[in-house]
């Protein structure tokens, strides 16, 4: 996908400043499927930024908490729609559930955003596919062959 990606540390973010990602470690993770997960995650946050899908709540992140809310809740939606088209067994489905359930505390009060965060997560999974130069359906595609 052209993004920079530095392995090292205990903690995995996007940094806008630098517009690249860090990473754990992949021993540092229970298995693969959670490292690309927390990847996954990082990588729908690097879609917000300007000059990519240019999200508001990615721009305002820091601003307020119900930003902040909304994108987390668009990047963790993304690294499950991800994980889903790559294949995953989703035996970490309760890591996502639980890391969604802290952030919709904080965005009660708007009905349509789960909805809303839906449609920006799928825009930020198709973004990372068609940065990386295949389609969404490749995975259906190579199962088929």
């Amino acid at each position: 996908m052209g993004v920079p990606v530095q392995i090292g540390g205990d903690v995995a973010a996007y940094r806008p400043v630098t517009d690249d990602i860090v990473m754990p470690p992949h021993e540092r993770f229970e298995d693969g499927e959670l490292w690309y997960a927390t990847l996954a995650h990082e990588t729908a946050h690097l879609s917000g930024s300007p000059g990519r899908l240019d999200r508001e709540v990615a721009r305002r992140y820091h601003e307020n908490r119900a930003c902040r809310a909304e994108e987390e809740l668009i990047a963790e939606l993304a690294a499950a729609m991800m994980g889903a088209h790559l294949g995953f067994a989703g035996d970490h489905i309760d890591d996502h559930a639980r890391y969604i359930g802290g952030w919709i505390k904080a965005l009660r009060s708007d009905k349509r955003l789960l909805l809303k965060a839906a449609a920006e997560a799928q825009r930020a999974v198709d973004w990372m596919f068609e940065a990386a130069g295949v389609s969404s359906d490749a995975t259906d595609t190579a199962e088929a062959a």
